[in-house]
C-alpha cells in the first residue's frame, strides 16, 4: 500500500525537526509526486540546494521553517488539484452543483462566527484593533490571549455584536447569516451569550432568576420548570438555588453566569477573564465545564474565552489568538504552537544569580540565559529536551524550585 501525502509529509517535517545533522529532505522529488505546479518543483529545487549550500549552522535553522512552509504548500496544492480533477471528470453539471454544495455546506456548517481583516480604530485614544482573520467553529473552545490594552475585549465586543467594527467583514454561517456585514442581528444575538468580567449583579434568588431568563426565552409551564431543572444539575446548582447573590462565591456566581447563558441554548459563547478572581479549585471546575459544554453532544457550543492564566488555557483550548498592541501575532490550532520553531526553552527558579548560574552551565549545549526578575528563561537547541538539561542541574547540584517546559507555549511571547 502506497504511503499518502499526509504519511509522507509528517516523516518529512518529523526529519526536519531533528537535530542539527538531518540531511536536505528531497523536496523536488516530494513535490512532483504529488502536483504538477512547475513553481512548487522549482521552490523545493531551490530550498534543497539553499540547504545543501549554507554551511552557517544558524542560517542552516533559519531555512527550516521555510522548508516546513513549503511541505504544507504542497499538501495544499495536492488537495486543489484532486479536487480540480475530480471536476473536471464530472460530466453532469447537476452532480458538479451538489458537490460544490455540499463542500461549502460543510465549511460552514461548524462555523458559527468568521471575520475576515477585522479592524476597529479609536479616535480618542488612537488604539486600533488591525487585520484580525478569526473562524469559532461549534465544539471548539478557541482562548484569546494578550496583555491588558491590547484589544482582547474590543474584539470580544465585536464579535457578540456589541460594537461595529470600521474594517473588514463578518458573518454567522451557522446561525445562517452566511451574507457579509448583512446580519439580522435580532436573529443571530439569540444564539449569542457575552459574560463580561464583571457580572451583573442580581435580585432574588438564583432559582427565580433561572426561571425569568428561561420564560423571557419561551420557555412556560412544564417547559419551564423541566429546563432550569436540567441546568441547575448541569451546572451542579441544585444545592444553591434559593441563595442571593451575596451568599454566593465567585465560582458559583460564575456558574450562575454560564447556567443563564445555557437557558437560551447559545450557539456561541464569549467570556471575558473568568478566571481572574477565582481560586485554583474554581477556576478547574470552571475549566472542566467549559470542556464539558463544546463537547456536548445534545447542544454543542463554540466557545471563545479570554485570561491571563495562560497555562490552564492551554489545556482546554483547541485554538489560540495571541494579541499585541491590536495584532494578531498568532492564531492556530494549540497543539501547533511551536511545532516549527528553532529551539527549546524552559523557565525554571533557583537561588542562583544569572551570572552564577551560567557559570555552573559550563560545557553545557545552551543558546542563552537571562532572568526576568522572576524566573531563569533557558533557550537550547532543538536536541536539548528536558531529560537531558534536568539530568545536568542535578548532576551539578543545582536545585531547582520550580520548572516548566515553555518551548510549545504561547508564554514565550509573554518573555
Amino acid at each position: 500500500m502506497e504511503k499518502s501525502i499526509y504519511i509522507i509529509s509528517k516523516e518529512l517535517k518529523d526529519l526536519i525537526l531533528q537535530g542539527d545533522n538531518f540531511k536536505a529532505p528531497d523536496l523536488s522529488n516530494f513535490a512532483k509526486e504529488f502536483t504538477i505546479d512547475d513553481f512548487l518543483i522549482d521552490e523545493g529545487l531551490r530550498l534543497e540546494i539553499d540547504f545543501l549550500d549554507q554551511e552557517n549552522q544558524e542560517n542552516k535553522q533559519k531555512l527550516k521553517k521555510n522548508i516546513l512552509t513549503f511541505i504544507d504548500k504542497v499538501v495544499e496544492q495536492h488537495l486543489k488539484e484532486k479536487e480540480e480533477l475530480f471536476l473536471f471528470n464530472v460530466k453532469n453539471e447537476q452532480q458538479k452543483k451538489q458537490f460544490l454544495d455540499n463542500k461549502l455546506a460543510k465549511e460552514n456548517a461548524a462555523i458559527v462566527f468568521e471575520g475576515k481583516n477585522i479592524g476597529k480604530k479609536y479616535k480618542s485614544n488612537g488604539f486600533y484593533l488591525k487585520n484580525i482573520d478569526l473562524q469559532l467553529r461549534i465544539g471548539e473552545i478557541t482562548g484569546v490571549v494578550g496583555e491588558n490594552g491590547n484589544g482582547k475585549t474590543t474584539l470580544f465586543r465585536i464579535c457578540v455584536g456589541d460594537l461595529q467594527h470600521s474594517e473588514g467583514d463578518i458573518r454567522y454561517p451557522d446561525l445562517q447569516e452566511n451574507n457579509w456585514n448583512l446580519i439580522d442581528w435580532h436573529n443571530a444575538k439569540q444564539k449569542i451569550v457575552f459574560i463580561p468580567q464583571e457580572l451583573p449583579k442580581w435580585q432574588g434568588n438564583l432559582l427565580d432568576n433561572l426561571r425569568l431568563e428561561a420564560a423571557l426565552k419561551g420557555f412556560k409551564g412544564n417547559q419551564n420548570e423541566e429546563n432550569v431543572n436540567f441546568i441547575l444539575n448541569r451546572m451542579e446548582l441544585t444545592a444553591h438555588a434559593h441563595k442571593k447573590w451575596s451568599e454566593l462565591s465567585g465560582g458559583y456566581k460564575l456558574r450562575f453566569a454560564l447556567a443563564k447563558a445555557l437557558v437560551s441554548k447559545p450557539r456561541l459563547l464569549v467570556i471575558d477573564e473568568p478566571l481572574a478572581n477565582l481560586d485554583v479549585n474554581a477556576q478547574t471546575i470552571i475549566l472542566n465545564d467549559l470542556k464539558d459544554l463544546v463537547e456536548s453532544r445534545i447542544f454543542p457550543i463554540s466557545v471563545m474565552i479570554s485570561s491571563q492564566h495562560l497555562h490552564e488555557i492551554e489545556r482546554i483550548a483547541h485554538n489560540l489568538l495571541f494579541l499585541k498592541e491590536g495584532r494578531e501575532l498568532y492564531y492556530g490550532k494549540t497543539s501547533e504552537f511551536g511545532s516549527q520553531r528553532l529551539e527549546n526553552c524552559f523557565e525554571l527558579e533557583c537561588e542562583l544569580s544569572q551570572q552564577v548560574f551560567e557559570q555552573k552551565l559550563k560545557g553545557f549545549a545552551y543558546n542563552s540565559v537571562r532572568h526576568n526578575g522572576q524566573i531563569m528563561i533557558i533557550q537550547t537547541p532543538l536536541h536539548i529536551r528536558e531529560k537531558e538539561l534536568l539530568e545536568f542541574l542535578v548532576k551539578n547540584d543545582i536545585k531547582i524550585t520550580y520548572f516548566r517546559n515553555i518551548s510549545q507555549s504561547i508564554k514565550k511571547y509573554f518573555i
